[in-house]
């Protein structure tokens, strides 16, 4: 559904300008940035966990 949704938008759409409501801009390159940016750290926390969980797991 993003995939579909991204592939239909064109690169200036990237770079369309609006302002969050304290009158600061943004764009959607920004946002998207953002996404993928936390989606990155948040792969990386679940490694972790799933790292310490077979670890503890050898242990015991």
């Amino acid at each position: 559904m993003t995939y579909d949704f991204l592939k239909e938008q064109d690169d200036q759409w990237l770079y369309e300008e609006r302002h969050f409501p304290d009158g600061t801009p943004y764009n959607n390159y920004y946002l998207w940035f953002h996404v993928i940016e936390d989606e990155i750290s948040h792969r990386g926390q679940i490694k972790l966990i799933r790292r310490l969980i077979k670890e503890k797991a050898t242990v015991n």
